[in-house]
């Protein structure tokens, strides 16, 4: 029986991948599909000592050699039946193939043989449902992508890795080698045995090379094809399995599609919201640029008005000022007033002194004018009596 190279915890990783990998894409074709299936298989670790780059060097060999047959299968695969007969026996050989290498543990032997058991099963199912040539191109530029892509590293094998140094040269190492010479070896019986004509050129991979084959061997390869034993049941399980996984990837392709499909309405979407978002902004800016000049002009006048009532301040502080003063020299002048009638209070008690002294005195003049007077009356009147009485003796005497 053939061993798988990848168990049920590799397959489970298989399939999270493949969901991984299609979510995180936009979109995608089947060609990169198939080359992010199919290179999750290939390759090997990174802790590769000179047995591991050796042996990694006669893998990449084998692998242009497979990359040469799967060509050639791509293009005999829309042949006739004998092409499809030939495909069957390169099948059957690679099975034999892994069944002598069940005692190599390194999955960088078993590996490519059993994606290309797997990848020429896929042919034979694409031919017997009659796929496009440009779909069946597709897958073969896929599988012989994979041989040059290294393993991923996050992918755990069932098998324990070479991790010897690089001065340790067993005779296990020379086994391996010997091996890989008789996996090349019929790697290269087959690729002759696969073309139709002798002399003819069939380009292989994406455009590797040119490979030349000679008619001459054509017979004993074919009869050495024919002695191997085929195991087709397991074979065909293999193969619905893988049409399973590719039917699963077909569905999740086309889910994700329509998700794309509905992210890209919903960009379109959110692209007019944000123009209008972006006029609205637009918008936005206009008045905000407007309610800037209605501001400046506001502040203009709150400056113009601070100005005015620092003027009035000013001038409510001069007439304080003066205010202060005036009262400063009214309390000066009453100072002065309350002086000016204390004086003025002591000159009219003196005058009132005075006048009661003047009073006095005037009654005295008064009376002695009076006296005097009566004095002057009375020698008047005696003066008279004097005169009128010489004046009778007078008559008197004449």
């Amino acid at each position: 029986m053939c061993e798988r190279v990848v168990n049920s915890s590799a397959d489970s990783t298989f399939r999270r991948y493949i969901e991984e990998s299609v979510s995180s894409l936009d979109t995608y074709t089947n060609i990169t599909m198939y080359r992010r299936i199919i290179g999750f298989f290939g390759g090997s670790t990174s802790e590769n000592s000179e047995d591991t780059q050796e042996l990694t060097q006669g893998r990449n060999e084998a692998g242009e050699g497979s990359e040469a047959l799967d060509s050639t299968s791509r293009v005999t695969s829309a042949g006739a039946e004998g092409e499809l007969r030939e495909l069957r026996n390169r099948i059957l050989t690679l099975e034999h193939a892994l069944k002598v290498r069940t005692d190599i543990r390194q999955p960088e032997f078993r590996k490519p043989l059993y994606l290309e058991t797997l990848f020429l099963q896929s042919l034979l199912y694409l031919d017997s449902r009659q796929v496009s040539q440009e779909h069946l191109d597709d897958v073969t530029i896929s599988v012989t992508f994979f041989c040059k892509v290294p393993l991923h590293k996050g992918l755990k094998e069932d098998t324990v890795p070479l991790n010897r140094g690089k001065k340790v040269r067993t005779e296990e190492g020379e086994n391996y080698k010997n091996k890989l010479q008789l996996v090349e070896n019929e790697l290269k019986v087959l690729q002759a045995a696969a073309l139709p004509l002798p002399v003819s050129k069939a380009s292989i991979g994406v455009g590797d090379g040119v490979v030349n084959i000679a008619e001459g061997n054509m017979s004993e390869k074919e009869s050495a094809l024919d002695t191997e034993t085929p195991n087709i049941e397991e074979l065909m399980n293999e193969n619905t399995e893988l049409l399973t996984a590719l039917t699963r990837t077909g569905e999740l392709l086309k889910d994700k599609t329509d998700l794309c499909e509905n992210q890209e309405k919903k960009n379109i979407a959110l692209t007019n919201q944000i123009e209008s978002l972006k006029q609205v902004v637009a918008i936005t800016k206009d008045l905000l640029s407007i309610r800037d000049m209605e501001v400046k002009h506001l502040q203009s006048d709150v400056e113009s008005m601070e100005g005015k009532i620092s003027e009035e301040k000013q001038r409510q502080n001069s007439m304080i000022t003066k205010m202060e003063e005036a009262m400063k020299l009214n309390s000066d002048l009453k100072g002065e007033y309350e002086n000016q009638m204390r004086i003025f209070r002591e000159l009219k008690s003196k005058y009132e002194e005075k006048v009661t002294l003047l009073t006095k005195e005037n009654a005295k003049l008064e009376e002695e004018v009076a006296l005097s007077k009566t004095v002057q009356n009375n020698a008047q009147s005696n003066q008279q009596i004097n005169s009128d009485y010489a004046a009778s003796e007078e008559t008197d005497s004449q």
